[in-house]
């Protein structure tokens, strides 16, 4: 599973960790995970196929690219982002993402996410890499 890794950066951003915390590093607690596949063309970088877009689901027809995995904070600012080859699944590439931000933003415990996300071999992934709210949700 080759993944480029996250988006790191010491940047902060107005909401997190800005003036009027108190001395405390401001921190979100609940989040939304979710993932975009892109198509790439066949010269450089990672690729594969996501077989989830097809066009029995989704008004795009089926991708062969990178996939996007974006977990932002309840105002929408982003906190984690990690690229992978299309053809891992939002479940498999979650746990990566998720473990990439526990240590930045150590109060994010709650995560919604939508039915992509679901299932035991995410929720035992998740419980390895620290405590975790996951709630899944179809139609999100």
């Amino acid at each position: 599973m080759a993944s480029h890794g996250p988006l790191v950066t010491d940047q902060p951003s107005p909401r997190h960790g800005g003036a009027g915390t108190g001395g405390n590093e401001a921190s979100p607690t609940a989040g939304a995970i979710d993932s975009q596949s892109v198509k790439t063309t066949e010269s450089g970088g990672i690729r594969g196929f996501d077989a989830g877009k097809t066009a029995t689901n989704c008004v795009c027809a089926e991708i062969k690219g990178r996939k996007r995995h974006i977990i932002v904070d309840t105002l929408g600012l982003m906190v984690g982002l990690m690229v992978h080859s299309a053809d891992i699944q939002d479940r498999d590439g979650a746990p990566d993402l998720l473990k990439s931000i526990r240590n930045r933003w150590p109060w994010l415990l709650h995560v919604f996410a939508d039915g992509g996300y679901a299932g035991d071999k995410l929720k035992k992934r998740l419980q390895k890499i620290g405590k975790w709210n996951p709630g899944c949700r179809q139609g999100l």
